[in-house]
């Protein structure tokens, strides 16, 4: 029995060898679709994550400078009234 399916399995592919190698290279083809897409969509994320943050530095960094500045020129006038 194991013989005749070997003999079978042989002949079958024999017979459809452009159609066995057509399919195989349209499987090969689909796993590297799937990677492209998955590496694009990881890429993508990081990117939006980082512009995201860029955004929320550019948003909070006027405030920083004016709480700084502030605070030296506070805390200077209050040095120089002690000297």
């Amino acid at each position: 029995m194991g013989d005749m399916l070997k003999t079978l399995t042989r002949r079958s592919f024999a017979a459809n060898r452009l159609r066995s190698l057509i399919t195989a290279l349209a499987i090969a083809l689909v796993a590297m679709l799937f990677t492209s897409v998955t590496t694009i969509a990881m890429g993508s994320a990081e990117s939006v994550k980082r512009i995201m943050q860029i955004q929320k530095m550019s948003k909070s960094l006027p405030h920083c400078q004016v709480k700084i500045s502030f605070f030296l020129i506070f805390h200077t006038r209050n040095l120089v009234d002690v000297l």
